[in-house]
């Protein structure tokens, strides 16, 4: 009998100690475990990083005036000329206001999807903003994991990081739009943390995010033909109402924002086109707003139409002092040979010279020289 109770005594505190210790030693085996390159992978694929796309801004609605010729050449753009050819939408023109003794008329062009456009377009970002400005940010790349390169684990095995490859693939509408991305292999690292349950994703990418993909731009053997070279519409000389070309203005500057210097171009053509002021709304004037978005090819443009360079806001300041302020050479150099005055002064008396002789860097020595050439005094 002791016997026999000694032996059960035995077994009965071998149970109770398993029972205190196998979830340590669980533990520490579910701790042991190195993180696997599949298990790695499965994470990073699934991650939101690899969710993402990159996108393509196309407007929906544009302007025309005084005849729908202009709705033509903007099918020719390339966003427009994508969704056309691959049957996602159709041009429809209307006229949005008929004129009148003093006023032009003028037209809406719409891009209308199609019902195989509105499905695709399920996965488009619709978006919309002030004057009547609508379209979708259409996927023209998408992120592809392609595999785990190398896993390094930190001391003590409770951290690692993961080297990862991934390329961009290019969608449909990119391969119609001509926009292609680099689908060359790039690199990206993560990093996984241990917890008592297994390995997590702590980080993946730069900041969360991948870089940006590059694009091919078009050839010129893939360019749009037709509607896109049209000849400019034909506009009768005269003044024209200011209410006609203060439409196109604003919107002209919302592209230039937006970086859609293509569109911003044509528009500012066919404010020039019908003699419209191009120094509308002085301090934010497209001249401005085209050199503090560091597009000097829509500031030469607007130059070369008749935009003053010596302009002034309300303290006097021209977009030359500006130029000057902002450490901007390049525009410096631009409103220069453009005929810009270097002698003006502010409402305090203040020149461009007497700005950029307070820039002690090299660009402030190159400014005060394009400024001296050009025949600054003071």
């Amino acid at each position: 009998m002791r016997t026999a109770s000694r032996a059960c005594s035995f077994h009965w505190k071998a149970a109770i100690l398993a029972t205190l210790f196998l979830p340590t030693l669980v533990m520490n085996t579910a701790c042991s475990r190195a993180l696997s390159r599949d298990e790695a992978a499965r994470v990073i694929a699934s991650s939101n990083v690899f969710q993402r796309e990159s996108y393509f801004r196309v407007n929906g609605v544009e302007q025309s005036a005084m005849t729908p010729d202009g709705c033509r050449q903007y099918q020719g753009k390339p966003g427009w000329r994508a969704l056309i050819d691959l049957g996602y939408a159709v041009v429809q023109i209307k006229v949005s206001d008929p004129g009148g003794p003093f006023r032009y008329p003028w037209y809406e062009c719409d891009l209308q999807l199609t019902a195989e456009g509105q499905r695709q377009s399920s996965r488009w970002k619709h978006w919309t903003m002030p004057l009547q400005m609508s379209g979708w940010d259409i996927p023209i790349a998408a992120a592809q994991f392609v595999g785990v390169t190398g896993i390094s684990e930190a001391d003590g095995a409770q951290a690692a990081q993961v080297e990862y490859t991934y390329r961009w693939n290019p969608t449909e509408f990119a391969q119609k739009l001509g926009r292609i991305p680099d689908g060359t292999p790039k690199s990206g690292s993560a990093q996984f943390q241990r917890y008592d349950d297994g390995w997590r994703l702590q980080s993946v990418g730069f900041l969360g995010v991948l870089s940006e993909p590059q694009f091919s731009e078009p050839s010129p053997a893939r360019a749009a033909p037709g509607p896109r070279a049209a000849a400019p519409l034909t506009i009768p000389r005269g003044p024209s109402p200011s209410t006609n070309t203060e439409r196109l203005v604003d919107r002209a500057r919302q592209e230039i924002v937006d970086g859609n210097t293509d569109d911003a171009a044509l528009l500012i053509r066919q404010v020039g086109a019908l003699h419209g002021d191009l120094n509308y709304k002085q301090d934010v004037s497209l001249l401005y707003v085209a050199i503090a978005n560091q597009h000097l090819d829509l500031a030469t443009l607007l130059l070369d139409l008749g935009a003053s360079p010596d302009v002034g806001d309300s303290h006097g300041e021209t977009l030359l002092m500006k130029a000057v302020l902002d450490g901007n050479p390049d525009s410096v150099d631009v409103l220069l040979a453009h005929k810009a005055n270097p002698n003006l002064a502010t409402r305090s008396g203040e020149t461009a010279l007497q700005f950029a002789l307070k820039n002690t860097f090299p660009i402030g020595q190159r400014m005060v020289t394009s400024l001296r050439k050009a025949g600054a005094q003071r």
